[in-house]
């Protein structure tokens, strides 16, 4: 299934997956693999603080409404010896999926809003200025250094990447027994019992063969996985089965969905094309966070050190079969939680309302990039929050994450380095002309 999420590419740059990296011909699959990762005591909480400290620095306009709007934060940060403090480079709000019907065709809007996906994009523009730093005018760039070929970059040694995220990834990473229920706090509860209300009234599901509605057939109990379905009852997850996977049970309790199948993100009455968190997560784990077109730059794959999740309900060994479990892993990172929550979650605004306030998810999705131009936007429906009527669908309504933005500071990259210092991948003729170059 292809995800709108992704870079939009012209057909004559090379995907990631197809990417030759230079002149002496090294593949992507040809990785570096770095040593383990050994996180010092008190970890996981110092990547959680510093991501929730730096979000108290932005506009306050990044804020939900207090008491009346939750929302979920992701952020990435580096780190690099003999520096214990890591940096965060980039953050991300957000909850949203457009539907597809929604989509843009040029790239306009964001598809996928969720926290994870747009700190992702964040960074991806963090390392598009730090990519320009290393390669234009002789700068210099903190994080990044130029390959021996002097037309490539890849990180500093011992530059390490982390992430968090505030609640675990939609998905399968969302798909644990419950224990004990009374071992979480009562936002977790009332999301508890509207799951369950809404599975008495699920519609029988059906699946989309060649236009024709069609059942799908209910998988037996020994293809569950069987820590789900030794459980009395699990948590579960709004985003589908992708049409081809097995279907869920929609079954009662611990039989309500089936495990380790691609899913995408659920939408307000209509399907998304945007592939679940789970998913995404593993396949960044698997080709890199760069992205196909920095890895025109960045050959090597960039993996994660380490993926912290915030308190919350959460299972390692959901989260290991989801991320870890699949084929083609490069680095297994290390997974941990955090203690320390943060303060626009559900849960704790919940705890805060006033009786009678109905708590809802911010509308909002922020988007923080360190030092890049343009650093901090707030979007509403994949466009950028106050944008008037009559400005939308021209270059005012974009955010600077979107597709078209993104392919458009690529171009101006590639036409401010020289010629003779382009990555190999961009020297071809069909790839200066569509660069302009």
């Amino acid at each position: 299934m292809a995800d709108p999420d992704e870079d939009v590419t012209a057909a004559a740059i090379p995907s990631q997956t197809e990417l030759t990296a230079d002149t002496a011909g090294r593949s992507i699959s040809t990785a570096t693999v770095p040593p383990p990762f050994t996180p010092p005591a008190g970890f996981p909480d110092l990547i959680a603080t510093a991501c929730y400290d730096q979000f108290s620095r932005l506009p306050r306009r990044a804020r939900p409404q207090a008491s009346r709007e939750w929302a979920l934060l992701a952020g990435f940060l580096l780190s690099s010896p003999p520096h214990t403090q890591p940096v965060v480079v980039a953050l991300g709000t957000g909850s949203k999926c457009l539907g597809a019907s929604q989509l843009s065709a040029t790239g306009e809007k964001l598809a996928d809003s969720h926290a994870e996906v747009v700190a992702r994009r964040a960074f991806r523009r963090f390392l598009m200025a730090e990519v320009r730093r290393a390669v234009v005018g002789g700068g210099e760039s903190q994080w990044l250094e130029k390959e021996e070929s002097g037309r490539c970059v890849r990180l500093k040694e011992g530059v390490r990447v982390h992430f968090f995220t505030s609640h675990t990834p939609c998905g399968d990473c969302s798909i644990f027994p419950r224990k004990n229920e009374t071992e979480y706090d009562a936002g977790d509860e009332r999301a508890m019992k509207k799951q369950r209300c809404e599975e008495e009234h699920e519609p029988k599901r059906i699946a989309l063969e060649d236009g024709e509605a069609v059942m799908d057939s209910l998988p037996s109990a020994e293809n569950l996985n069987t820590s789900v379905s030794d459980a009395s009852d699990i948590y579960r997850t709004g985003a589908k089965p992708v049409v081809g996977e097995t279907a869920d049970p929609l079954q009662p309790g611990a039989g309500y969905h089936v495990t380790g199948v691609l899913r995408t993100k659920p939408g307000r009455g209509e399907r998304t094309l945007s592939m679940s968190c789970s998913d995404k997560l593993a396949r960044w784990l698997r080709l890199g966070l760069q992205g196909a077109l920095l890895s025109c730059w960045l050959p090597q794959p960039l993996t994660l050190s380490s993926v912290v999740t915030g308190p919350c309900p959460y299972s390692e060994a959901a989260m290991r079969r989801a991320l870890l479990g699949r084929p083609g892993l490069i680095v297994e990172p290390v997974l941990a939680q955090a203690g320390k929550e943060f303060e626009f979650s559900r849960t704790l605004v919940e705890g805060s309302a006033a009786e009678g306030v109905k708590v809802v998810p911010s509308p909002c999705a922020v988007t923080w990039s360190r030092g890049c131009t343009r650093e901090f936007e707030v979007s509403v429906e994949g466009i950028r929050q106050g944008v008037t009527k009559k400005a939308r669908g021209t270059p005012a309504a974009r955010v600077a994450i979107c597709r078209r933005e993104v392919m458009q500071e690529f171009v101006e990259l590639a036409k401010d380095v020289a010629l003779e210092q382009l990555p190999a991948c961009l020297r071809d003729e069909d790839s200066l002309s569509v660069l302009g170059c």
